[in-house]
């Protein structure tokens, strides 16, 4: 959207661009481009003062508080602004008027008062620099297709400017136009909103909209448009198989750290996921267990039963470790005295050393391998645990390779 700041009243509202006096101009930044018409008589004239002998040509604009606002406006102003430079026009003053009638008794070309120009233009003149560059030079600029006029360009000494881009006529290169920051500045003279638009175009001002392609545009196959769809469809399949692919082993992945979590964790996290290994390899159902605050777990499988400890430490396993899962296997005994003690097997599963990697942890000291074989028991590390399950899920251990290696009161110690 433009808003268009203007006293002439060739310029028409449209549907991109409203039309607002130098006194009642909206906010800059609420618009793509702002346009500061300067080429009307009305804005170059001055009151002067209560009587023509005291009216002098250097006297304050009548639009001076415009201009004032206006360069507020432009020092906040992030869009784009275009400044259209005035003609040769009359800067009129010596103001003799009444509620019947007005009327200026002097005037001057612009081009014969450039010196008062910048006094003229106040806070406004930072932005234009008038009387230092802009020189009488009439001329032809071509915008887009068509040819705007211009009473005024820059002079040349403008090109050593920094940050400056210039535009120049298409016969002798006179300077026309230039730009900096965000700012364009120009002496081509619009007439009507046909000249304006050729400008804005010819400048770049503004960033053309592409029309949208209608939905029938779809059905049109043309060129290689039918292999290229199908090639995309192909690999939107490969893509979708792919990601469900990942999706899956991101979820076997986190299954199997959660199995491998044995090799740090203790307590209750420990003992969960010990549980659930040892339900996969009897094929058994832990869920029933009622925990007596005795063993930790105990289960049947055929005529076998097993009764177990689990534990997880920083430090090696201890005498008293094997010693405090003899009396949950004789407690058990004690209230089951109808199961045959040779049926009965107790395991001390232990995550020990955790704090550490399993190829650094020292090996179980062989007097506590001696007091597991005293007292019938077999020490499992969750390292062993593990090994174990994995040969099993590949197919290297049967369940009764298992029930074999857990069973087993002569050892102490499973290592495979």
């Amino acid at each position: 959207m433009i808003q268009m700041i203007t006293e002439n009243d060739y310029f028409e509202k449209s549907e991109n661009m409203i039309l607002k006096s130098f006194s009642e101009h909206n906010n800059f930044n609420d618009y793509e481009l702002n346009i500061i018409d300067l080429n009307n008589e009305k804005i170059w004239s001055n009151y002067g003062r209560e009587s023509y002998e005291s009216s002098r040509i250097w006297d304050p604009l009548h639009c001076l508080q415009d201009f004032d606002t206006i360069s507020k406006q432009m020092d906040i102003c992030k869009k784009k602004i275009l400044i259209l430079l005035p003609q040769n026009i009359n800067f009129t003053y010596g103001y003799e008027g009444s509620e019947a009638y007005d009327n200026y008794l002097e005037y001057s070309k612009l081009k014969d008062c450039l010196n008062y120009i910048p006094d003229h233009l106040a806070d406004l003149d930072k932005y234009i620099s008038y009387q230092e560059v802009l020189i009488f030079s009439p001329t032809q600029t071509r915008a887009s297709a068509l040819v705007l006029n211009s009473d005024f360009s820059f002079s040349d000494s403008i090109s050593v400017w920094e940050d400056v881009t210039i535009k120049r006529n298409c016969n002798d290169n006179t300077i026309t136009a230039i730009f900096t920051d965000n700012i364009c500045r120009t002496t081509m003279k619009c007439n009507d909103n046909l000249d304006l638009e050729a400008l804005i175009e010819e400048m770049g001002l503004l960033e053309k909209e592409k029309p949208i392609e209608p939905e029938w545009m779809e059905s049109i196959e043309m060129f290689d448009d039918k292999d290229q769809k199908s090639n995309i469809f192909d690999n939107q399949n490969i893509i979708s198989n792919a990601e469900r692919e990942i999706i899956n082993a991101n979820s076997i992945l986190k299954k199997n750290s959660e199995l491998k979590s044995i090799l740090y964790t203790q307590s209750k996290e420990l003992e969960k996921v010990v549980l659930e290994i040892l339900e996969e390899l009897f094929d058994c159902n832990l869920t029933d267990f009622i925990d007596l605050k005795e063993e930790d777990f105990s289960f049947q499988y055929g005529n076998n039963w097993y009764v177990g400890e689990i534990k997880g430490v920083t430090s090696n396993i201890r005498s008293e470790n094997i010693s405090q899962l003899d009396v949950h296997y004789q407690t058990f005994l004690e209230r089951n005295p109808n199961i045959n003690s040779s049926n009965v097997f107790s395991l001390l599963i232990m995550n020990h050393q955790r704090r550490k990697s399993p190829d650094k942890r020292e090996p179980v000291h062989e007097n506590q391998i001696k007091l597991a074989k005293r007292n019938e028991s077999l020490i499992v590390d969750t390292e062993q645990l593990l090994k174990i399950l994995e040969k099993f899920r590949n197919n290297e251990f049967t369940r009764e390779d298992v029930v074999i290696l857990l069973s087993d009161k002569e050892n102490g110690i499973v290592q495979i």
